[in-house]
């Protein structure tokens, strides 16, 4: 009886590797024993027995694979681009990588979760790289990849993606209680603040327009506008628009004040 081991067919008895105890084979059933297993040694090994009866020589051969999983390294995110991205105009992609790792997989979280499904996030064939198309306000948070494979797991630290977006949902208000939808009713006299808000980033720049005879007067700039109630007429229509320098977008409210007398009727 003969035997003769390959790794990769190339027979590895005799080899230089024997002499650094690389391999060892183990009688009287022919084991073989890889020391100081490295991912360099991931492949088939086939053993060969041969038989020879007389002048008659039978082999049979016996295959197997050996798969060496190196632990991922803690992976690293870059991101492009590096800084806030503007709603509706910038794609951002993040790309995954890890130094050491073999047969690594990649997830990706979003708030600690996994990503949910949107039609604007788009995966690479091995989720190493996630492209997120027209940056919304929605996809702002901490994003994490996950690398793992049969022995291990990391993750990555959190990358921050920033979205330049708005403004969004302006609206006007004051301390004045009487104050019906967009209509405030102050008293004659009186000396009103009001303050304009809207959800954006960055903050907006505002400006204060009134409206008279269907004609239309900036009044001021900033996110409040002072009232004194005495020295305009019973009904004035005004507008507050809030500005984005950045997304250069823009919208609007209008709300109406009304002067009236209140409380100082006589009894």
């Amino acid at each position: 009886m003969h035997l003769v081991t390959f790794r990769d067919s190339l027979p590895i008895h005799d080899m230089a590797m024997e002499s650094i105890n690389k391999f060892s084979l183990h009688p009287p059933n022919a084991s073989l024993l890889i020391n100081k297993l490295e991912d360099s040694d991931d492949g088939e090994y086939t053993i060969q027995v041969n038989v020879k009866y007389k002048d008659l020589v039978k082999s049979q051969n016996k295959t197997i694979r050996v798969t060496v999983n190196v632990p991922v390294s803690k992976p690293a995110v870059h991101m492009e681009p590096a800084s806030a991205a503007v709603e509706d105009v910038d794609n951002v992609t993040m790309t995954c990588s890890v130094e050491f790792g073999t047969r690594v997989a990649y997830q990706w979280l979003l708030g600690g979760s996994p990503i949910p499904a949107n039609p604007r996030y788009t995966f690479s064939e091995d989720h190493r790289k996630l492209v997120i198309s027209l940056a919304k306000k929605e996809d702002i948070g901490k994003y994490i990849c996950v690398a793992s494979n049969l022995v291990s797991k990391m993750w990555s630290e959190p990358t921050q993606l920033n979205v330049f977006y708005g403004p969004y949902h302006v609206k006007v208000n004051s301390d004045i209680e009487l104050k019906v939808r967009q209509v405030f009713t102050v008293n004659a006299g009186e000396t009103i603040l009001f303050h304009c808000s809207a959800d954006s980033n960055p903050p907006n720049s505002y400006v204060w327009i009134h409206k008279v005879n269907n004609m239309t007067k900036e009044i001021m700039t900033g996110p409040h506008f002072v009232v004194n109630s005495g020295e305009i007429t019973l009904t004035n229509e005004y507008m507050c628009c809030a500005y984005n320098n950045v997304t250069k977008k823009q919208d609007e409210t209008q709300f109406t004040v009304i002067v009236a007398n209140l409380g100082n009727e006589a009894i």
